[in-house]
């Protein structure tokens, strides 16, 4: 193969299955490049643009002509598809790479930087969270904010840092219990 490997196909399936000899008559191969592009661009200047990139390549061949299909029209974005055709079957996937940068660069030009449009669903109810715990913390910090000389001072909340206290003294020990005459026995008799 092309990928210099061995393919090892049994007498079974060449009886019984389909051989496909990709190279038996003529070398030709083919190339396909698909890509999406942001929707806000004009298809029609999109297809011009994959058609230039493959008549300029010197590999590609002028019959069969190049060929851009519109494949998929989605939310953000649309697909197309360039398929042309190679003289040898063993440069594909040089003429591919080629084809790439070309089409990156046509992009570049033809695509005017914006900021892309992020779309989040279902995020309503924190949204609306987000909003009430705001309200409620400037609610809280404008209570707190006393006027002091024409300036506002925001008083914290939780405890105050204390000052560093000089160590206190220890307590005594409390006294032991004084043992028993008797050495601790009981002497309480049934």
């Amino acid at each position: 193969t092309f990928d210099r490997s061995s393919v090892i196909v049994p007498n079974s399936n060449l009886v019984s299955g389909v051989v496909r000899n990709r190279v038996r008559s003529d070398r030709t191969g083919r190339v396909l490049i698909s890509i999406s592009v942001p929707r806000r661009l004009n298809p029609t200047e999109v297809r011009a643009m994959l058609l230039e990139a493959a008549e300029a390549h010197g590999d590609v061949l002028k019959k069969p002509p190049p060929n851009v299909l519109f494949k998929k029209l989605g939310t953000t974005t649309m697909d197309f598809d360039l398929i042309c055709v190679v003289g040898d079957v063993d440069i594909v996937g040089r003429v591919t790479s080629d084809l790439n940068y070309a089409i990156y660069r046509r992009l570049s030009e033809l695509e005017t930087p914006v900021a892309t449009e992020l779309t989040v669903k279902g995020l309503e109810g924190v949204e609306h969270s987000l909003g009430e715990i705001a309200a409620a913390v400037s609610k809280e910090v404008g209570r707190r904010a006393k006027p002091a000389g024409g300036r506002v001072t925001v008083k914290r909340s939780g405890p105050e840092p204390e000052a560093e206290a000089e160590p206190a003294e220890t307590p005594p020990a409390p006294a032991k219990p004084e043992p028993a005459a008797n050495g601790g026995k009981d002497e309480t008799k049934d």
